[in-house]
């Protein structure tokens, strides 16, 4: 009897020693699994990221090489010519073409920012960036024939990056103030209000519209509508960009000649 209790006690023993190693068994399993699901996020993040760095490569490469030519082109011109009335032309033509490129590189800037920034979280006076923002807009707007219009209903402080937060606004304007007729007085609006814990801003515009057959495409990088377009094919694949690291984000409606952005952000991040 003895001897049969003891082999009892040991295979019981054994039984619990054999369930321990089944539940640590099962703990690795788990955190392998997580491992594994966490490796190929990553994976996928870097396959994006890098396909994002090719097209970035590929379309920065000829946004620069269009100006630059032209450029090359004009001087060529101006070595050939002695005429001073010509010479004044191509010198428009060199000075636009120049803005072209530093606005590129300006934005390509700003995207290399926001690969690399982290995020910078404060107090904010939403109604005092805001209207920092129009103000640092209202030169290129004039000289674009374009009106700005700012209103905020019960304006309240919020949480965020003060930084990321006016290089979203900023872009969005800008776009609403490049793609258009500048033979055309313009208007630009931006429309904000604080509720339930949201920023929720609208800016419109009543520029050049967007076309059905490009919706889809207007927030991809260097996106462009229309080729009369001033601006450098990053602005709304920026805004968007943001949007995201702030935890929010953006759409768009059409209505007869009007465009209307709509940003929402969370108040306290």
């Amino acid at each position: 009897m003895q001897q049969l209790a003891e082999k009892d006690l040991e295979l019981k023993e054994k039984q619990e020693e054999l369930e321990a190693q089944r539940g640590m068994l099962s703990a690795a399993l788990d955190e392998a699994m997580k491992y594994n699901e966490s490796l190929t996020k990553t994976l996928e993040e870097l396959k994006i990221r890098n396909s994002e760095l090719e097209r970035l490569l590929y379309h920065s490469s000829h946004s620069l090489r269009s100006p630059v030519t032209s450029m090359l082109g004009i001087l060529n011109l101006m070595e050939a010519e002695k005429d001073l009335h010509l010479s004044s032309s191509y010198s428009n033509h060199m000075m636009s073409n120049a803005k072209r490129m530093l606005d590129v590189l300006n934005a390509l800037s700003t995207l290399y920012k926001l690969t690399t920034k982290d995020l910078h979280l404060s107090e904010i006076n939403i109604d005092q960036t805001l209207r920092k923002v129009i103000d640092s807009q209202q030169a290129v707007a004039a000289s674009n024939n374009v009106t700005l219009h700012y209103s905020m209903n019960d304006p309240a402080p919020m949480i965020s990056d003060p930084d990321l937060l006016t290089e979203l606004v900023k872009q969005v304007v800008q776009n609403g103030i490049y793609f258009r007729n500048t033979n055309v007085a313009g208007l630009v609006q931006v429309v904000g209000k604080i509720d339930e814990g949201l920023l929720h801003l609208d800016i419109l515009d009543d520029g050049d519209g967007i076309a059905p057959e490009i919706e889809a495409n207007i927030f991809d990088i260097f996106f462009r509508g229309s080729e009369k377009s001033g601006g450098s094919g990053l602005g709304l694949y920026i805004a968007r960009k943001i949007c995201l690291l702030l935890g929010g984000s953006i759409s768009f409606s059409r209505e007869y000649d009007k465009t209307t952005f709509s940003i929402e952000l969370p108040t306290k991040y």
